[in-house]
């Protein structure tokens, strides 16, 4: 296992996942996140599945990307500046009321919102994530969140 850590603090966990190679449909995933290795780790499991990933570095960047470029997935972390996951969630379903969207968080109490982490959780279930992913987590982890998300 290598444990990874942002300078945010956020960390996130890798284990050799079991190789069941590429999912039968390649899949374009926007990854989202204010760090920058978090971002490269989460593109990298993404890849080696053999989906096609691009980057955006907060939720601004990510909804300019969304407008012009289509996205089956989109993985995003919950604190970010410039827009924060749930304001992200509300563009990204305002476009495309169908896309799938996994959200991870080392905390999802929400002190902008004055919102604990519970009523956070359910808010951005209300808006649209699909699954929720607690920080850190492993490869394995990150795959199954994917598949859930499709399913």
């Amino acid at each position: 296992m290598c444990m990874v850590e942002g300078s945010s603090g956020a960390t996130f966990r890798r284990t050799a996942p079991k190789d069941e190679g590429p999912t039968k449909k390649q899949l374009r995933i926007l990854v989202v996140d204010d760090e920058p290795l978090l971002r490269k780790v989460v593109m990298r499991v993404m890849r080696r599945k053999g989906h096609e990933c691009t980057e955006a570095s907060d939720g601004k960047e990510a909804l300019e990307r969304f407008k012009t470029e289509h996205f089956d997935l989109v993985v995003s972390d919950f604190h970010m500046p410039e827009m924060d996951g749930l304001e992200l969630i509300k563009g990204l379903k305002a476009i495309n009321p169908d896309v799938k969207i996994v959200v991870g968080s080392g905390n999802f109490a929400d002190n902008k919102r004055k919102m604990d982490a519970n009523e956070a959780k359910l808010a951005l279930l209300q808006a649209g994530a699909t699954v929720l992913l607690d920080k850190p987590y492993d490869a394995s982890q990150l795959e199954n969140a994917v598949r859930s998300a499709l399913n």
